[in-house]
């Protein structure tokens, strides 16, 4: 809902704000909110990162509170002002980094809007630009205050790897391959990225929102520089977003669909400037003005469906989408949701040793099924602050319960009663690279056979034991 409902009309909220009494702008933007591939779709299948889905979601309406609260309009001022803090608050609550987002995103239109507002009041201009250097000179220490407070050093300094050449990052920047997650996207959308373009020169020339267009060109710099770049300077522009480039494309996306949108403005009044005044055919200009842009949406549309070289961005995604949650995912057959439930009733509330690479660790949030492993995150391969002693030893040597008392040992300390295997025949595991066999051997080379178990439940490919005195 909250990428399919929530996300398209604060988008519309954030166009109709930002560029007031721009019809086609607004009517564009209904279209063009659903063509970015990073936002919302990649955030239900890398990951999934669904707060950071479900804050970006409503980031739209901070944009556009914020827009709202520097308009000249007399009484509306309190509402925007308490409106927006209600919103900063939400999104705090939602993912803390929509809230840097929205910095972001509005600081630079902030220290612009000063700028004029203290140009309009007849100050100098040394004087206006002082001012909003000094609101971007505050928001430069708060960011700097904030990367060195202890409670966040464990965001801040968190590593992804790079996976791209800083030229071939700028090249993947006009193509729309703004992650790791897209890279495999190899003709991406440059039509879609040439119509916010248009949507930056419009803006520009029409001196409507630099500051905005500022914003822009520094996520994608944010960008760039999570994709490739390694260092301090990665960590303090990205660091927020654990440096991950897929979080960052996510909320690019925003002025990006705006800008686009405006790109589409930009071409009907290029046209309709160019048509000058027909009023013989009045219908016929009308339909002169609105062709080329709208021959601008369907080129862009088609573009992120039809396969040039490998899938087209959005049919990529669905088949991604369709893989994760639709009716290639075993879980979601009826016979598996089945057993799952008959093993629920078997196992009740107890812990249950799993391999993750089998589907398992879904099945604590899908079935309340309490399996020790529910993350590939820190465990297995990484050597994270999740990989104990204890679990390294119970993944890797469980099977050698009757005999060795550490194990035992470590299995009652833990709770273990139970041991589940979804795939005994290892495809589900072999269909990833992270894999590694001799990781979960304790778990995967436990069979009927096996001292110190017990098979109580057995369909297809899943088997349950139950672990013996």
């Amino acid at each position: 809902m909250f990428g399919s409902v929530v996300f398209p009309l604060a988008m519309a909220l954030c166009i109709s704000e930002v560029f007031r009494d721009d019809a086609a702008a607004l009517l564009a933007g209904a279209v063009l909110c659903c063509l970015f591939p990073a936002m919302p779709y990649a955030l239900v299948v890398f990951g999934p990162l669904y707060p950071n889905l479900f804050a970006f979601a409503l980031l739209p309406l901070g944009v556009a509170l914020v827009f709202g609260l520097m308009r000249d309009e007399t009484g509306s001022h309190a509402f925007y002002a308490a409106a927006l803090l209600v919103t900063v608050v939400a999104l705090a609550l939602v993912h803390p980094n929509a809230d840097f987002s929205l910095g972001v995103l509005a600081v630079p239109s902030v220290a612009v809007h000063v700028f004029r507002t203290q140009r309009h009041r007849g100050s100098s201009f040394a004087r206006a630009l002082a001012m909003a250097a000094g609101v971007l000179a505050v928001a430069v220490a708060a960011w700097v205050a904030l990367f060195n407070a202890p409670f966040l050093q464990g965001i801040v300094n968190n590593y992804w790897g790079t996976y791209e050449s800083v030229p071939e990052a700028i090249r993947n920047q006009a193509l729309l391959i703004t992650s790791s997650h897209l890279y495999e996207l190899r003709e991406g959308q440059p039509l879609l990225f040439a119509l916010a373009a248009i949507g930056v020169i419009t803006d520009l020339a029409r001196h409507r929102h630099p500051g905005l267009v500022a914003s822009y060109v520094i996520v994608q710099v944010m960008c760039i520089v999570a994709g490739s770049v390694e260092g301090l300077a990665r960590q303090l522009l990205t660091g927020f977003w654990y440096a991950d480039s897929n979080r960052i494309a996510a909320f690019l996306v925003i002025p990006a669909i705006m800008f686009a949108a405006e790109g589409v403005s930009g071409i009907c009044h290029l046209v309709k400037t160019r048509l000058g005044k027909s009023p013989r055919h009045p219908g016929v200009r009308r339909a002169a003005v609105v062709a080329p842009a709208l021959a601008a949406i369907v080129l862009a549309s088609v573009e992120a469906f039809v396969p040039i070289h490998y899938y087209g961005a959005l049919n990529h995604a669905r088949y991604e989408i369709d893989a994760s949650y639709g009716r290639w995912n075993p879980l979601n057959s009826s016979d598996i949701r089945s057993d799952l439930q008959d093993i629920k009733e078997i196992v009740g509330d107890d812990t249950v040793a799993n391999s993750t690479y089998d589907g398992s660790l879904y099945l604590y949030g899908t079935n309340d099924i309490r399996v020790l492993y529910r993350t590939n995150d820190g465990i297995a391969n990484k050597r994270g602050p999740l990989d104990t002693e204890g679990t390294q030893l119970v993944r890797t040597s469980l099977d050698q319960i009757a005999t060795n008392e550490d194990v035992r040992a470590e299995a009652e300390r833990l709770g273990i009663r139970w041991v589940l295997q979804m795939d005994v025949t290892g495809r589900s595991q072999l269909a990833t690279s992270f894999y590694r066999p001799e990781d979960w051997a304790g778990i995967e080379s436990i069979d009927e056979s096996t001292p110190g178990f017990e098979l109580v439940y057995k369909d297809r490919d899943i088997r349950l034991y139950r672990i013996v005195e």
